[in-house]
This record gives C-alpha cells, sequence and structure tokens, in this order.
C-alpha cells in the first residue's frame, strides 16, 4: 500500500487506486474506481462521519480495483490518519469502543478539544494525537 501526502496532482500515481481522505488534492480528476471523502466542503467535523461502514472486510478489500491503492491526503493530521485507518480496518475490528477512540483522536485536530461523549478517552486521545504529530514530522 501506497501512502501519500501532497497538495500537487502531477504527483499522484496514474497506476494506483486513489483514496482520498481528508482533504481533496487541488485539480485532482478522480477516474473510475478511485475513492474520495472530504468533509470539509460537506460540513461533518470529522472525516469518519462521512465515510461508509465496510460491510464485512475493509472498504479498501470491499472496493478494491485491479489497481493498488495509494492514500492521499494533503496534510498529515489525526483525522486524516483515523480516516485512512477506517478504511483499512474491517467491520470486526470497528467495535463502538474502537470508533469511539478514533472520533476521540481525531476531533481534537479540529476542535482542541474532546466532545463530550468521549471524555474518558481524552488523554488516551492527547497521547495518541502527540504520537501521530511526532510520526509525520519524522517521515515529512
Amino acid at each position: 500500500m501506497l501512502y501519500l501526502v501532497t497538495t500537487n496532482a502531477d504527483c499522484l500515481p496514474t497506476d494506483h487506486q486513489i483514496i482520498m481522505v481528508d482533504g481533496t488534492v487541488p485539480d485532482w480528476a478522480a477516474k473510475p474506481g478511485d475513492l474520495h471523502w472530504d468533509h470539509h466542503p460537506g460540513g461533518a467535523d470529522i472525516q469518519m462521519d462521512e465515510i461508509p461502514t465496510p460491510q464485512q472486510r475493509s472498504l479498501v478489500e470491499e472496493q478494491a480495483t485491479t489497481q493498488p491503492p495509494c492514500f492521499v491526503t494533503t496534510i498529515v493530521d489525526a483525522d486524516a490518519c483515523c480516516a485512512a485507518a477506517w478504511v483499512q480496518l474491517p467491520l470486526k475490528v470497528l467495535t463502538p469502543e474502537t470508533i469511539a477512540k478514533f472520533k476521540a483522536i481525531a476531533v481534537p485536530g479540529a476542535r482542541l478539544m474532546v466532545p463530550p461523549g468521549l471524555n474518558q478517552y481524552a488523554e488516551f486521545a492527547a497521547k495518541a494525537d502527540a504520537a501521530l504529530k511526532k510520526s509525520s514530522e519524522g517521515i515529512a
């Protein structure tokens, strides 16, 4: 699997199924089979709220094409990482507690605090977000 962070459409591989999560690369045009979720124009608080739930396997498996997948986002942040994980995990892993933890991690990037109802995951989310930031700096 390929993971790409860019705002340049010319950098996107043409021989991969593009799975665009949490931000749309300017001037990108989807080809048949590409998957695209961007909550910014739709108004959802986090990206996972606009991505469908898989039926059994992961969405990347259920909606696969003959091309290998390439996950693309315009910025590495907690919301993008949680959305990419959501797309790669099978339904059996997406338990209510796992979903709550993902949402607790993803929301602070947009709102800077865990929303009511997810308070029990606030410390977990803060640590996960810090780890993601540290990892993304090393990757960049």
